[in-house]
């Protein structure tokens, strides 16, 4: 977004929504990058808290809270979670543009369950060596489906401008959702982080959040634990065009369970041209404390 304020004049790019402006915006500075961020973290606060991080009246008052003080941290009102998602959260949310993340991508890849390889191809970004090796895979995106990826974000991102600074709500029919290529290219380079384990608070958790993020090109998820049954399905909320790869207040990520029940977690996707992928099955990394990993047991 930050970048696409150079298509407007002054006065537009400071015209968003007050309550969800950096406070170097609130201050007249021109948005970049990190600003965005921020006001990731401001909505991010406020899904996983219910309010926002700063009550205020008018947009000097905003403007002064959001230079003086921090906001209340997330576990202060909400008692269970996640402390990466609380992490993550605080750290959009510095007044310093410098000490927050560099980007989005780096947003999602810090958050549990997080996928960076993923992320990076539904950005449109060309992912490092070292994410790929990361990733065990090989090879790349097809170039034309590398292409409709950069399309479609590039639609999305001004889409996104027009809405914030409100132009015609029409916009929003003409972002268009993954085609089921890309949905099927980009789960099959990220395959090996399928499904992700963590041990937290006293419970296994079974993270689906990739196949969650593309929702918009699958119809059914299909999974068991401790067989190859596939004898249950995991719920998929219904895909948003305007937003095809948000994650929203419906969405369910991840399964719960007493700790060391999934020994493994069998899972196949059925794709919205009806096509089917192969069943790949995964076990909990074996590493201590609540870090979030999985690892294939079989690799088609």
């Amino acid at each position: 977004l930050a970048r696409l304020t150079d298509e407007l004049n002054p006065h537009e790019s400071a015209a968003g929504t007050p309550a969800y402006m950096a406070p170097e915006q609130l201050a007249g500075q021109r948005a970049t990058v990190q600003s965005d961020v921020y006001a990731l973290g401001l909505v991010l606060y406020e899904l996983f808290t219910g309010k926002r991080p700063y009550s205020a009246v008018t947009q000097a008052e905003l403007a002064r809270l959001q230079s003086d003080s921090a906001p209340p941290t997330p576990s202060s009102l909400v008692s269970d979670i996640d402390p990466a998602v609380e992490r993550t959260i605080l750290r959009c949310l510095e007044q310093q543009p410098a000490q927050r993340p560099a980007s989005a991508l780096a947003v999602a890849a810090a958050l549990p369950g997080g996928d960076p390889l993923a992320a990076a191809l539904a950005a449109g970004q060309t992912p490092a060596p070292e994410m790929v090796a990361a990733a065990g895979e090989r090879g790349g995106l097809d170039p034309r489906i590398g292409a409709a990826c950069l399309a479609m974000i590039a639609v999305g991102l001004i889409a996104g401008v027009l809405i914030l600074f409100g132009k015609p709500s029409s916009v929003r029919a003409q972002t268009p959702v993954p085609s089921v290529a890309v949905v099927k290219q980009v789960l099959k380079l990220s395959r090996n982080q399928w499904i992700q384990f963590r041990n937290y608070n006293g419970r296994q958790l079974v993270y689906f959040t990739l196949f969650v993020t593309y929702k918009c090109g699958l119809k059914e998820i299909r999974y068991s634990v401790n067989s190859e049954d596939l004898d249950k399905q995991f719920p998929l909320a219904e895909c948003v065009p305007f937003v095809p790869y948000n994650i929203g207040p419906n969405d369910k990520v991840y399964l719960t369970f007493e700790p060391g029940t999934a020994k493994t977690v069998s899972v196949q996707l059925v794709f919205d041209d009806d096509t089917k992928s192969v069943v790949r099955t995964f076990k909990p990394c074996k590493v201590a404390g609540d870090v979030t990993c999985g690892v294939p047991v079989k690799q088609p």
